[in-house]
């Protein structure tokens, strides 16, 4: 969202659970913000719930282009290619992908050859394009958006978390980071500058100075 924001487009956050109202709260997103793209996010207990959200979403704007990513999208595409409301799958870091999609888009093309996307062409066929190296540097990336999910939050300025890495050291039989250090070439454990870091913690402050304890994630 942050790059989108970068680039000069609109975005906006949409929380959906299973307690929700779903064609309620996608009818009156979808009246307020129109959104000409979604990118929804999966892990595999999450995903039947996400697919019958996008199915809902394609069914209410059909012109929509709906992106999956997350960790079940990485892991297991093949499977989520199969569900026809899926128009890309965004396997591993989507930073990168998600800025070309939308170029791509807004200049009127049928997505093509963006690395980490598997794209779902208008015959049908699937266009699997080859994997980005992890991206080494963090810094370049603009801060998390945190003003769209205000809204969401009961406590917006208890303990914000501040992501101070990407990938994980250890290799715990439960969790997939093992298969997720895989995906691509490159250093998987990679951190921001303290710098980078202090910055981020210092704009957080400067909003919102009744913060007293920052998570470092």
């Amino acid at each position: 969202a942050s790059i989108l924001k970068s680039e000069g487009h609109a975005v906006d956050v949409l929380v959906l659970t299973p307690d929700t109202q779903l064609r309620e709260a996608i009818d009156k997103f979808v009246a307020e913000f129109q959104p000409e793209m979604w990118a929804l996010t999966a892990v595999a207990s999450q995903f039947s719930f996400i697919s019958k959200i996008a199915a809902m979403l394609k069914e209410k704007m059909p012109s929509a282009y709906i992106v999956l990513g997350g960790h079940h999208a990485s892991l297991s595409t093949e499977s989520c290619v199969e569900d026809p409301s899926f128009d890309a799958i965004c396997i591993g870091e989507g930073d990168l992908a998600i800025k070309e999609l939308v170029a791509q888009l807004e200049e009127k093309r049928e997505p093509s050859g963006i690395k980490n996307l598997w794209i779902r062409k208008k015959d049908g066929t699937i266009e699997k394009n080859l994997q980005n190296s992890f991206i080494a540097d963090l810094n370049q990336f603009p801060f998390p958006d945190r003003e769209m999910w205000q809204k969401w939050m009961l406590m917006p300025d208890f303990e914000p978390s501040v992501l101070i890495s990407r990938g994980c050291p250890y290799v715990c039989t439960y969790c997939a980071n093992h298969a997720m250090a895989k995906l691509a070439d490159g250093k998987y454990v990679r951190y921001r500058s303290p710098e980078n870091i202090v910055e981020e913690i210092r704009t957080i402050v400067n909003r919102s100075p009744g913060v007293k304890r920052i998570y470092l994630e």
